[in-house]
This record gives structure tokens, C-alpha cells and sequence, in this order.
């Protein structure tokens, strides 16, 4: 039986499980550790979203890391607006470092670009990306991901609507 959540006119389904987020977070872990194996990397988390997969991904890490965050905005409750740079806590002196930027989704692929473009500034060695999900038109703005998804709203698992359905453990999909 599919659970239904419903939030203001619309509601969405089950789309991805617990189990199966924590297996693709895991493969992604591995791959890592296998690319920074005795090298040390700053993670650097797009609040939010991040949270939840950032959380699970370390704990399958195998190298040195350490982890700052942005805080960027480009949705007002399911439409996408002009992204507003809120705030960052970065401390760690990112030139030549190995930087890897984790999300939950690259949607329309602007607040990655914008990410990508301000990291670049602090002259890292590279930069590389993570996202849980992804839509095809912004596979090439990443370098791992867990699921590519349809263009339709989702929540659970970090992502939101009016900042109400992070702590959901699963992810759902919209279906009207």
C-alpha cells in the first residue's frame, strides 16, 4: 500500500525507500573512497537539502574530510525564484583542496551552477559534485548521484516544500 501525504492541493506518493537511499549513498561512499584514498577533501554542503545525505555519506567514508556549508534558496514553496546566497560558514582556506559539493537535488541545475561558480573564487584544486537525485537535463552538472527523477516535485529525505517534510526518512513524489 502506497502512503499519500497531502499538502496544500497536492499530494504526493512513495517514490523511493529508505533502504534503497541508503544503498546508492553507500556506492557513492565506496567510489569515493576509492578516488580520495590518502587525500583530504572539504565537503561542502548546500543547506538545507544537504543534511540528510551529507550525514549518511560520511559515515561510509574511508579518507580525511571536512565539512562548511552555504545556505542557498531558490524555491518559494514549488516554484523556483532567483537564488539568494543567505549566508555561509566556511573556515577552512579551500585553495588547492579537493572540494566536493553535496546537494539533495540539482533541479533546473541554477543554484548548482551558481555554487560551482562561488567555489571557484577560493581557487580549489577541483570541484566536483553530489546529489541525491537529478533531472537528465542536469546530468552533466554532476559528477555522482543516486537516482535520476522525472520532472515532477518531491520531498522526503532533505527536500522540502515551505521548509515542512525534510525529517520524512523516504521520498515522495507528486501525483497531482
Amino acid at each position: 500500500m502506497n502512503k499519500i501525504i497531502k499538502y496544500n492541493n497536492h499530494s504526493y506518493e512513495l517514490f523511493i525507500e529508505n533502504i534503497e537511499i541508503i544503498s546508492k549513498i553507500k556506492k557513492i561512499a565506496h567510489n569515493l573512497n576509492d578516488v580520495y584514498l590518502n587525500k583530504e577533501v572539504v565537503f561542502i554542503g548546500i543547506l538545507n537539502g544537504c543534511i540528510e545525505v551529507l550525514e549518511e555519506l560520511v559515515k561510509h567514508l574511508h579518507f580525511k574530510y571536512k565539512i562548511e556549508y552555504i545556505d542557498l534558496s531558490s524555491y518559494v514553496g514549488t516554484t523556483q525564484k532567483k537564488i539568494i546566497h543567505k549566508n555561509d560558514t566556511m573556515n577552512t582556506n579551500l585553495n588547492g583542496k579537493n572540494i566536493i559539493l553535496v546537494d539533495d537535488i540539482i533541479d533546473g541545475g541554477n543554484t548548482m551552477k551558481y555554487s560551482k561558480k562561488y567555489i571557484m573564487k577560493y581557487n580549489p584544486r577541483n570541484v566536483r559534485v553530489i546529489s541525491l537525485l537529478l533531472r537528465k537535463k542536469t546530468k552533466s552538472l554532476c559528477d555522482w548521484y543516486g537516482f535520476e527523477i522525472k520532472n515532477k516535485y518531491v520531498i522526503g529525505y532533505g527536500m522540502d516544500i515551505d521548509n515542512l517534510f525534510r525529517d520524512l526518512k523516504d521520498i515522495y513524489i507528486q501525483i497531482d
